[in-house]
C-alpha cells in the first residue's frame, strides 16, 4: 500500500498550518483554553449577572435564595469548522523526484479559511447554534468616546472604559481589540508629544490588538481572566490526510472547534464613537 506522505512531507504540512494559525488568529488567542475532544457534542457553563451584595449577620442562618451565588445554566452544541484540500499525485511525485519541498499552498488556503471562521466564532459567535460572541453577547457595558484621530481622545476613552469595568467589580488584566483604522490612530501624539499607545498600554490595558471584524469607530476592552470567560477548544487546528483510491491524489482536511464561554458579560466594555 502506498504511503500517504513521507515524514518530511508531514512536517511541511504541519509547519504550514502552524504558520497560518500564527498569522490569522486574533480573537481565539485572547481567551484561555478549556480543552475538549471531538467526542464532546455539547458544552455547558453558567452565565452570571448581578446577584446582589453578600449578607452580614451573626450566625449565617439566612439562606434566602437571593444570597446564593448561582448562574443561569447555558448549554450549546459544539459545531466543527472544517475545510478540505488536495495534493495531486503527479505534483507529489514530481517534488520527490526533484528533491523539492512539497507545495502546501492548498493546505495553507484551507487552514486560513478554518482559522478565519474560528476567529469569527469567538468574536461574533454562531447564531445557527445559539452561540454568542464577545462582540454581540447581551449585557456588555458601553462607553461613548471621541475620534481617536484627535489626541488625547484615545487615552481618555480607554480611561472611561477601564473605569467602567472596575465600577462593575471587574478586575484586570484587560486587553483591547480595535478596528485597524482606530488602531493606527493610537500613534497620534498628544500636545506634549506623548504617544497615546504607550500611555494606554500598561496604564489601562496590557495589550491592544486589531481585527477587521470590529466595525470602524468601535473598540472593545475585555477582562480575560478565566473567571469571566474562556473558550472551548480542541487545542489548535487538527489535520488528517488519506489517499483517494481512484486517483491516488492525497486528500486532506483541517478542522477545529473554538467556542466562547462568556460567564460575565459585564467583563466586556464596548467603546463607541471613536
Amino acid at each position: 500500500m502506498a504511503e500517504i506522505l513521507r515524514p518530511e512531507e508531514y512536517r511541511r504540512v504541519d509547519e504550514t498550518i502552524t504558520e497560518v494559525i500564527r498569522k490569522n488568529l486574533v480573537w481565539v488567542n485572547l481567551l484561555q483554553p478549556f480543552r475538549i475532544t471531538e467526542a464532546d457534542l455539547e458544552i455547558s457553563w453558567d452565565e452570571y449577572s448581578d446577584m446582589g451584595a453578600a449578607k452580614t449577620d451573626m450566625f449565617m442562618e439566612d439562606m434566602a435564595f437571593d444570597n446564593i451565588a448561582v448562574g443561569n445554566r447555558k448549554t450549546v452544541l459544539l459545531p466543527i469548522t472544517h475545510k478540505e484540500f488536495l495534493i495531486r499525485w503527479r505534483e507529489l511525485q514530481a517534488a520527490r523526484r526533484a528533491g523539492r519541498d512539497l507545495d502546501t499552498a492548498n493546505v495553507a488556503a484551507a487552514a486560513a479559511k478554518v482559522a478565519e471562521e474560528l476567529d469569527r466564532n469567538i468574536a461574533l459567535g454562531n447564531s445557527a447554534f445559539g452561540i454568542s460572541g464577545i462582540m454581540n453577547t447581551s449585557g456588555i457595558l458601553t462607553v461613548t468616546g471621541a475620534d481617536f484621530g484627535t489626541a488625547p481622545n484615545a487615552y481618555e476613552t480607554f480611561r472611561k472604559a477601564r473605569d467602567k469595568l472596575i465600577e462593575n467589580n471587574i478586575n484586570p488584566p484587560f486587553i483591547a481589540v480595535l478596528n485597524p483604522v482606530q488602531y493606527g490612530e493610537l500613534d497620534v501624539l498628544t500636545a506634549n508629544d506623548n504617544n497615546q499607545r504607550r500611555m494606554i498600554e500598561g496604564n489601562f490595558v496590557d495589550r491592544i490588538y486589531y481585527s477587521d471584524l470590529v466595525p470602524a469607530g468601535e473598540g472593545y476592552v475585555i477582562a480575560v481572566s478565566k473567571q469571566y470567560m474562556d473558550r472551548a477548544t480542541l487545542g489548535g487546528i487538527k489535520r488528517k490526510l488519506w489517499i483517494d483510491q481512484d486517483t491516488e491524489n492525497r486528500k486532506g482536511r483541517v478542522w477545529g472547534i473554538e467556542i466562547p464561554r462568556i460567564r460575565v458579560a459585564t467583563a466586556i466594555c464596548k467603546m463607541t464613537g471613536i
